[in-house]
């Protein structure tokens, strides 16, 4: 009996197979701009299919990823793909239908020059146009990746890191890819002795947009001058148990929230205040502040050694409001005012006092809390330009090189 050969399974593309795809772009179109045009012909529209901009689901750039993450990593692709966060012309549009109208906008394109020649204005015009949708949909293609990475990078397991090959326009006839590579850094766990007692701390890093992985390095010059030593630089930990009291006060951020929140207040700040004998780091959420890190150097590292949500003692608000109210620390605990989720619940209308207190203590943001999302694409999409900034600066994507372009004939 001969022996049945096994098939490679072939991943799905975000944008589906060819009638569906050329039925989406022609619904959307008839719906987002009640296209005049006249209708393609058959020939016409598979042109357009087979010279789409094709994503394929991300390569493992070493062994340290995993099939599995990768199949994550493609089906959170996916769903970003279609979700719509892209403001054009007063109306949210997703990716995906960004894609949609490339695609189309690539089929009058050549139908416009078919029939007039190449130069001519009007086919000018909607090659121009062309290279802005084109533009837009790559930045968010690209910030779309970028935030899976920083939600997935945990510091007590791994890192990761990707690099894109992006598409250029070079001939009209070739297909073309956006392709992507994820690698993995693994995390680095310490033991670091506080006063004759060894606690456990993992080191810092930053998803990244380059070929190397980065650890997160403080120069000396950069901190406040009460703490600085000898040493030029010092790399960033964070104390297992500083990441316990975050998960903890935090209480309404799931895992991958809480990676991202690490990832936002420590990849690219150097704000550092001194409160009392402390050195705070501002910890932000919805760009709304919510506590402080609590950083101490120890030889060249710089150590979290807690998270203190914003009403505790020995930070800047909380010492306030202790001043105003006489709230110690065992109050702050049995009153909950030290989680997350006592201010989104909190109502002002019940508790008009409370709120003034707060405000008076100089918190008054967090009432703006109770009109926030937590989940993480909330949370993410709240720091979109970040996201954008940050991937800019660490990978000029928009400098392709033709060579870097994979090409089907």
């Amino acid at each position: 009996m001969a022996k049945s050969k096994s098939r490679k399974k072939k991943s799905t593309p975000p944008n589906g197979g060819y009638k569906k795809f050329i039925s989406d772009m022609m619904n959307f179109m008839n719906t987002f701009q009640k296209n005049t045009q006249p209708p393609f012909d058959t020939a016409e529209k598979r042109r357009i299919y087979d010279t789409r901009l094709q994503l394929r689901r991300p390569d493992a750039a070493d062994k340290l990823i995993s099939v599995k993450e990768l199949d994550i990593i493609f089906a959170y692709i996916k769903e970003m793909h279609r979700k719509p966060k892209i403001k054009i012309t007063g109306r949210n549009i997703s990716t995906y239908q960004i894609l949609l109208f490339y695609s189309y906008n690539r089929g009058i394109e050549r139908r416009c020059e078919k029939e007039f020649g190449k130069g001519h204005i009007e086919c000018a015009a909607l090659t121009q146009s062309g290279e802005e949708l084109y533009k837009i949909f790559l930045q968010h293609y690209l910030v779309d990746i970028f935030a899976i990475i920083t939600r997935m990078s945990n510091p007590t397991y791994k890192f990761y890191g990707i690099t894109f090959r992006t598409a250029s326009f070079i001939k009209d006839d070739l297909r073309f890819e956006l392709v992507s590579k994820v690698s993995a850094t693994p995390a680095q766990k310490k033991h670091i002795n506080f006063n004759g007692h060894y606690r456990p701390a993992y080191r810092l890093g930053k998803a990244t947009a380059t070929e190397s992985f980065e650890w997160i390095q403080f120069l000396n010059k950069d901190l406040p001058e009460t703490i600085r030593t000898s040493h030029q630089t010092y790399s960033l930990y964070m104390q297992a148990h500083a990441i316990s009291r975050l998960k903890e006060r935090l209480d309404l951020l799931d895992k991958e929230s809480v990676n991202y929140t690490i990832w936002e207040n420590t990849a690219s700040t150097t704000n550092f205040i001194n409160h009392k004998h402390y050195t705070l780091l501002p910890v932000n959420v919805h760009q709304i502040r919510i506590g402080y890190f609590v950083v101490e150097p120890i030889d060249d590292m710089l150590i979290i050694k807690t998270f203190l949500f914003i009403t505790h003692s020995c930070t800047p608000e909380g010492d306030k409001l202790k001043e105003i109210t006489g709230l110690g620390k065992s109050d702050i605990s049995y009153w909950k005012i030290d989680r997350l989720s006592t201010f989104v619940n909190l109502d002002e209308e019940k508790h008009p006092k409370l709120i003034q207190l707060f405000t008076d203590a100089g918190m008054q943001d967090l009432a703006l809390l109770k009109d926030k999302d937590f989940d993480i694409e909330s949370i993410q999409t709240a720091n979109l330009d970040k996201l954008k900034e940050y991937l800019e600066t660490s990978h000029n994507y928009k400098e392709a090189k033709e060579e870097d372009v994979v090409i089907h004939a």
